[in-house]
């Protein structure tokens, strides 16, 4: 598990949780989530990339995995986000086109379970989805992702549930 570069997490709650000044990202789905009960570290759960297609698919899908990965943890556990997908712009089995559908499949999963304004979606995105990054006032993406998932997520965005995470 990885604390903002601050420890690796061992097990038990490190003086990083006692302070409540360190949040963590589960980068595994096999990590335990019941160990951030009641440590004040807020948690983003990641949805991999290999569950895209079907996050994206099949709305029971998010359904299921909401009831299976968020609901038994969530409130003891602070679940701030789920981060949908991770870098997908580089991935090399290309679940790009899986991205936008998954986070409005897995808002509706949250809505289901009154946790649509408690846990936010997310999505990485690899600083190499950007045309030009510099200076930072003339930034733009890639020309290629702009209709077909840029914009379609940042409408979805815009709702103000939601963040955008540049890696």
């Amino acid at each position: 598990m990885e604390i903002c570069g601050w420890t690796q997490y061992n097990g038990g709650k490190s003086e990083v949780a006692k302070n409540g000044q360190a949040m963590a990202r589960q980068v595994s789905p096999w990590q335990p989530l019941a160990a951030f009960t009641d440590s004040n570290i807020s948690v983003t759960v990641a949805l991999p990339n290999e569950l895209l297609s079907s996050a994206a698919s099949t709305p029971s899908y998010t359904d299921t995995w909401v009831q299976s990965n968020i609901l038994p943890y969530f409130p003891k556990t602070q679940i701030e986000a789920i981060a949908v997908g991770n870098e997908v712009f580089v991935d090399p089995n290309n679940t790009t086109k899986f991205l936008v559908q998954a986070m409005n499949n897995m808002y509706s999963s949250l809505s289901k379970s009154n946790l649509q304004n408690s846990i936010k979606i997310s999505s990485p995105i690899a600083l190499t989805a950007l045309q030009t990054s510099y200076p930072s006032s003339n930034g733009s993406f890639k020309q290629e992702l702009i209709e077909p998932v840029i914009k379609p997520m940042l409408n979805f965005l815009q709702n103000g549930f939601c963040f955008v995470n540049f890696a």
